[in-house]
């Protein structure tokens, strides 16, 4: 499951980003006001780590960095692109219908999820209020 799939549909909606194309870092600006958005940064990333307990893993420190852009999102425009997402999918965007979310992550255990608490672990759109 590819837990930021849906931010990466998002922005390339709006931009135009080449394949491959992957977010690495999320800021928010403007926190708290009516602009908030958030800010991402990402690359196309070819080159995998080849041992060690990374391995197979994408490399960011190799990433092609004529690729390297810094894109920005207001939370309604990506609140609205995931509402219209799911409405034209009928798919839960929060969970890209697999019916579980991103829960944490560690670097011992890897990552870890939960059920999708927006779809009720059944990957089916429910329109927000």
């Amino acid at each position: 499951m590819d837990v930021f799939k849906m931010d990466v549909l998002a922005l390339s909606s709006k931009y135009s980003v080449p394949e491959g194309w992957e977010v690495y870092i999320w800021e928010t600006i403007n926190m708290d006001t009516p602009n908030e958005a958030i800010q991402f940064t990402g690359a196309v990333v070819n080159e995998t780590f080849k041992s060690g307990p990374r391995k197979g893993r994408k490399n960011f420190a190799k990433r092609d960095k004529s690729t390297e852009m810094k894109l920005v999102m207001t939370r309604p425009e990506l609140h609205a692109f995931r509402e219209n997402w799911g409405a034209e999918n009928g798919k839960c965007p929060a969970c890209l219908g697999e019916g579980q979310v991103f829960q944490s992550w560690n670097h011992e255990t890897g990552t870890t999820y939960r059920d999708c608490k927006r779809c009720k672990a059944s990957g089916a759109f429910t329109p927000t209020q």
